[in-house]
């Protein structure tokens, strides 16, 4: 799954666990946004990968995918919790994703607590 197969009407899961609605947009701001109820995400600054483009907003990074057959409401981005998702990231990608954070924050508290 990348950036291009999101439509509107998509729903998105990101990493700290909030629901949003994809919308095309036909504007000169935004090509593809993310919105929510008290919110809304910029598509178009995540990588391909659907992994968000800053690295400090990790919890932001796509980690599922639903493209429903049928009309939704708004109200079954918070409530419903029997989804068949689409796609789901690797787990295996997100355990690897959290050594390699450990790691480099173990190593810079060592490197923080020789100064």
């Amino acid at each position: 799954m990348n950036k291009e197969d999101l439509k509107t009407g998509d729903i998105i899961e990101t990493r700290e666990g909030n629901r949003y609605l994809i919308l095309e947009m036909d504007n000169e701001r935004f090509n593809k946004v993310a919105v929510r109820d008290s919110g809304f995400i910029v598509i178009d600054e995540y990588k391909e990968n659907l992994i968000e483009g800053d690295s400090l907003l990790k919890e932001l990074d796509i980690m599922k995918v639903y493209k429903p057959n049928r009309c939704i409401t708004l109200c079954f981005l918070k409530e419903e919790t029997n989804i068949e998702w689409t796609w789901e990231r690797d787990k295996k990608d997100n355990e690897l994703t959290k050594k390699i954070v450990s790691a480099i924050t173990e190593t810079l508290n060592e490197m923080l607590g020789e100064e």
